[in-house]
């Protein structure tokens, strides 16, 4: 599988795929957690990072276009809380076009004001886009 998700918390290594469930170094269930989202659909995508007194990653979606009939992947920012429980997941959102984009990482700008994110366009082309942490919390938190 690619779509794993590492979680360094302080010194353990674990491992999401699905949300609400990460394994630890040796692939036994280390951490389960209710889910309060629809999130059948969503998969793993950047690694799982500190943010805002909890932990933040990006995740995918696979969806056909409409109009196309071709397959593109949406996006979205998950906030889980100190006990990784998910508390928070974003509108969904795509960097350039419905294509196929994946996240490859997530990781903060040395300035700390700043989140980098790598991601594939098309399977084709590297991109890194950076995102201003406070305006970043407040797509997490607008309801």
């Amino acid at each position: 599988e690619k779509n794993w998700m590492p979680w360094v918390d302080g010194d353990k290594l674990e491992f999401a795929y699905r949300l609400g469930l990460t394994v630890d170094e040796q692939g036994r269930d280390a951490t389960r957690t209710p889910i309060n989202f629809a999130v059948d659909q969503i998969s793993g995508g950047s690694q799982v990072i500190p943010f805002k007194c909890g932990f933040l990653s990006v995740v995918h979606e696979a969806r056909v276009h409409p109009h196309t009939g071709k397959r593109y992947y949406q996006h979205r920012f998950v906030w889980y809380d100190k006990s990784k429980t998910v508390q928070r997941i974003t509108k969904p959102f795509y960097f350039h076009d419905k294509v196929i984009e994946f996240v490859a990482g997530v990781a903060w700008h040395p300035n700390g004001q700043s989140i980098m994110i790598s991601y594939g366009r098309e399977d084709k082309e590297a991109w890194i886009a950076t995102v201003d942490a406070n305006e970043l919390s407040e797509f997490i938190w607008h309801d």
